[in-house]
């Protein structure tokens, strides 16, 4: 494995905090579209790989992602709780 890896590279948590659900929202759709950019800036023709996981996170994010132009859906893997719950991530999708 190579040591550019992100398993082999510790990296800091990024943490921000918003005013409201509808800021948040915004904030998290740019943070995703930036993280798909840069990888498909370093891995050309690869896929974006997103793990969703918790209540209503699928909801605020998709809020302002899904309407989004910029976003290569063809490219992404999006993996969702396995949990059948009905507060679980699959029945906010």
């Amino acid at each position: 494995m190579s040591e550019e890896a992100p398993s082999k590279k510790a990296t800091a948590p990024v943490l921000y905090g918003f005013n409201s659900t509808d800021t948040l929202s915004e904030g998290l759709a740019s943070f995703v579209l930036a993280a798909q950019d840069e990888a498909f800036k370093k891995n050309p023709g690869s896929t974006f790989k997103l793990a969703i996981s918790g209540g209503s996170l699928p909801k605020v994010l998709g809020k302002n992602l899904i309407e989004r132009k910029d976003v290569s859906w063809d490219k992404w893997s999006v993996s969702l709780s396995p949990f059948p719950f009905p507060s679980s991530t699959p029945f906010y999708c």
